[in-house]
């Protein structure tokens, strides 16, 4: 098989995680993240560095930490670009469906546990639970 330029093309992850570190430097002060450079995935903190998921949720948790505080101010927003805008409204979308499913996934659990705690110890042994 022929060699190729294919691994040096940015991972939609890279992308996505290129923006995450952009959109920091913009609410720490650093400026607005060149329109150019927010889609490209290139950013050295992130491209070809193998950043592991751990890694990824503790940048994201960190922008969205800041974004909490400047949310309850009495501007939010406003001056920060419109990429930071939208990220901000996707995050707490996915936010809200996150937690949704995982109170969905707790009730569910905790029905469960009271239909089994109903049965006699020869009914759950039938059922083997």
């Amino acid at each position: 098989m022929p060699c190729d330029s294919s691994h040096m093309e940015p991972s939609s992850w890279e992308m996505e995680m290129t923006k995450v570190v952009l959109l920091l430097d913009e609410v720490n002060g650093k400026g607005t993240p060149d329109p150019d450079k927010f889609n490209e995935g290139y950013d050295r903190r992130v491209y070809c560095t193998d950043m592991s998921k751990e890694v990824a949720d503790r940048f994201v948790r960190r922008l969205c930490t800041r974004l909490k505080k400047l949310d309850r101010l009495v501007d939010g927003l406003n001056g920060y670009s419109f990429e930071l805008r939208m990220w901000w409204r996707d995050h707490q979308r996915m936010d809200r469906v996150r937690e949704s499913r995982l109170a969905r996934t707790a009730k569910e659990r905790d029905e469960k546990r009271a239909a089994l705690a109903k049965l006699t110890k020869k009914e759950r042994k039938l059922l083997n639970v």
